[in-house]
């Protein structure tokens, strides 16, 4: 199984704080929610992806343009995309709080990342199933 989605005209959300990303008035949250918006129209109908997973993020940025490191990038993308199995309040996200692509991100056990030039910002998710 696979999916796959776009997020036109934004950076992944990025790692760099104690606070969860998740949390209300977290300094990612614009991208946070844009990326669960997506997330969830990709999603729609499916459930969400069991056993080994592999992810993959191609980030497209016009040249010199800033961009957080890949391992925070990763790490970001890897905790909103994970299914919310702490008690912590999500209820500022709505119907987006329910959205998962998978249980848990230690299902990842494959990553490929890309920094790639581009006229515009933008970034593609890639996931699927790993078979033995």
């Amino acid at each position: 199984m696979e999916i796959m989605f776009e997020v036109p005209g934004e950076l992944p959300p990025s790692k760099g704080e104690a606070k969860s990303m998740l949390a209300d008035g977290h300094a990612q949250a614009a991208r946070v929610r844009r990326l669960l918006e997506e997330a969830s129209t990709a999603m729609a109908g499916r459930e969400v992806l069991s056993g080994a997973i592999g992810l993959e993020l191609l980030v497209s940025v016009p040249p010199r343009h800033p961009v957080a490191d890949a391992t925070n990038m990763l790490g970001g993308v890897g905790d909103v995309l994970q299914a919310r199995s702490t008690g912590a309040d999500t209820t500022h996200l709505g119907e987006l709080a329910d959205v998962a692509c998978y249980s848990d991100d230690n299902q990842i056990h494959e990553i490929t990342y890309k920094n790639l030039p581009a006229p515009t910002v933008g970034y593609r998710v890639r996931l699927w199933t790993l078979h033995a």
